[in-house]
């Protein structure tokens, strides 16, 4: 019931139902405000049933959806002059594309690109303006610009000034683009049609499809935008990203009902044809344990598609990470002895570079 409910159709649920259990479930799995907006809407919905702290809740994230749009706004001038060019990412520029409404998705974050480049410019203007690193605490701009991959390239921001603390997620790595591309896009303001879908596919991969929201959005980006087809698979393939495009479409065939052509499907398995891992895929009503950091890597490898694609992913395994430079930090004269700290993080036995959980993350999750 909560599955159709979140649909593109919103599918109401009969009367019986309880309707504190299915919000209950929604606060769970991130995506209360659609639930509750539609719930709401409903011709039977039971007032005497329902309790007034999730009025509340809808309205507390409808505020906080509202500043951090307000706020994400103002970043991109403030960046814009201090000549960095950058590309908001998903949070309310995603809500209000695929549910007319700020309000409807659950965020506590605002997330923006910036080229490796100019990510130390983009620092010193957050830090300037009063906002102040939780991760890569003291590690050089250049030095943090030089790691991470399109799963790992982000360092998070907090300002606590004002009615709620902001948390601000700088991205330098989203897909495996030329930097050219990279820079039409932030010119142009947003990513290209097909390029943003496999942004999506991509992220929604990063937890093996175990996020109910981020199913949810791609089923209302088919519905609401279908793509153009060929072009999306087209995209694909010149990235090496066809295996993760398929996946991602059959997975969500598999929880709505959606209109894609089944030529496409068929044009993309045949990039999708190697065998997975089983844990490849996660279910979002009943999560699977965390994979450990080597399991991580051998399903990222898994999903490569393309001989050099894996020699890279290899050498970026060997190279050593922003959480390895936060784990021991040493001095620049033995900055050899991080080749041996990357070992010992991807056994597992250090796990350092932990995100400290800001206020309203935390109040929020």
């Amino acid at each position: 019931m909560l599955l159709a409910l979140c649909s593109p159709e919103g599918t109401l649920p009969p009367r019986w139902v309880n309707p504190e259990a299915l919000l209950a479930r929604a606060a769970e799995l991130d995506v209360f405000p659609l639930v509750f907006h539609r719930l709401r809407r409903s011709p039977h919905w039971p007032t005497d049933k329902v309790g007034p702290e999730w009025e509340e809740r809808f309205r507390a994230n409808a505020a906080r959806n509202l500043l951090l749009d307000t706020e994400q706004e103002r970043l991109l001038n403030l960046l814009k002059s201090a000549g960095v060019p950058a590309l908001p990412l998903k949070g309310t520029r995603l809500a209000a594309q695929l549910y007319g409404d700020l309000a409807l998705r659950a965020q506590v974050d605002t997330d923006i690109y910036v080229s490796p480049e100019r990510l130390p410019a983009a620092l010193e203007a957050l830090e300037a303006d009063g906002y102040r690193r939780l991760t890569a605490v003291g590690l050089p701009p250049k030095r943090l610009a030089a790691t991470g991959d399109e799963f790992t390239s982000e360092c998070s921001l907090e300002k606590r000034a004002g009615p709620l603390p902001v948390l601000v997620e700088l991205h330098w790595r989203l897909l495996p683009l030329p930097a050219e591309e990279m820079r039409s896009a932030c010119a142009g303001g947003a990513l290209p049609a097909p390029l943003d879908f496999l942004y999506l596919c991509l992220q929604a991969s990063a937890d093996r499809w175990g996020t109910l929201k981020a199913l949810v959005d791609l089923a209302h980006r088919v519905r609401r935008q279908p793509p153009d087809w060929d072009a999306l698979a087209a995209a694909g393939e010149r990235l090496g990203l066809a295996r993760i495009l398929g996946l991602t479409l059959h997975i969500l065939l598999g929880y709505f009902d959606l209109a894609i052509p089944e030529g496409t499907l068929a044009r993309l398995d045949s990039a999708g044809s190697a065998r997975l891992p089983r844990t490849a895929v996660a279910n979002p009503f009943a999560p699977l344990p965390s994979l450990t950091p080597a399991a991580t890597h051998r399903l990222r490898w898994a999903l490569r598609e393309r001989l050099a694609d894996r020699l890279r992913y290899f050498a970026f395994l060997l190279q050593p990470t922003a959480g390895d430079l936060a784990a021991a930090p040493l001095p620049r004269g033995l900055g050899f002895l991080y080749w041996g700290v990357r070992w010992f993080r991807l056994a597992g036995v250090l796990d350092a570079g932990h995100k400290r959980v800001p206020a309203l993350a935390g109040a929020h999750r």
